[in-house]
């Protein structure tokens, strides 16, 4: 299976407005990230809408909440997920090379959150934290069996479409930020992570 991979390590559909991009040398990462992931040429898509819309909520722009916007972030959320249910996109991830255990608790966090729940993690440190792993092979067993945990969980509890999981989503207090955070951490640029003035 073919699929493209994002900046924060996920694998999605291939849709339209990805934009991919290739790593260009950075002297930092060369010498002390050493990551291999983020080695020059290396291509990985993300969704320049979605880091325009988060730019807007750090800086803490009123047009971010305004309805225009409000419905710019659903319609996209619709489009990255390719009206896949949220289920469907979390299975995909069971083809995912570079998941790691912090991708998996991503996700069962965030259905947590959409189904009623409390993050444990607040959603500005989940952007630094969810990146591409290389896997220590011994690890992928475990990382499988939390996915499958999660997948699991999204059959009993996230049942409908992906409409009706956006429309759960938003009603939660803080559940339309939540979203925008969420799909910049899932589809934004890992090299536009920046910090709140």
């Amino acid at each position: 299976m073919k699929a493209p991979i994002l900046a924060s390590g996920y694998i999605t559909y291939a849709v339209d407005n990805l934009v991919s991009k290739t790593i260009d040398e950075n002297i930092y990462i060369k010498y002390v990230l050493v990551r291999d992931y983020l080695r020059p040429k290396n291509v990985y898509f993300y969704s320049e809408e979605i880091y325009r819309l988060y730019k807007e909520l750090l800086e803490n722009d009123k047009d971010i909440l305004s309805i225009d916007n409000r419905v710019a972030v659903i319609k996209l959320a619709k489009q990255l997920f390719d009206n896949a249910t949220l289920l469907e996109w979390v299975k995909l991830q069971k083809h995912n090379p570079l998941l790691s255990m912090n991708h998996v608790r991503f996700l069962k966090e965030t259905v947590h959150f959409i189904m009623g729940g409390k993050r444990t993690i607040d959603n500005s440190t989940w952007v630094r934290l969810i990146e591409p792993s290389l896997n220590d092979t011994s690890n992928t067993v475990e990382i499988q069996q939390a996915l499958d945990d999660v997948i699991d969980k999204c059959q009993h509890e996230l049942t409908g479409s992906l409409s009706e999981h956006i429309a759960t989503w938003l009603k939660r207090p803080g559940g339309y930020v939540d979203l925008i955070y969420s799909l910049y951490i899932l589809y934004g640029s890992r090299d536009k992570v920046f910090t709140i003035r």
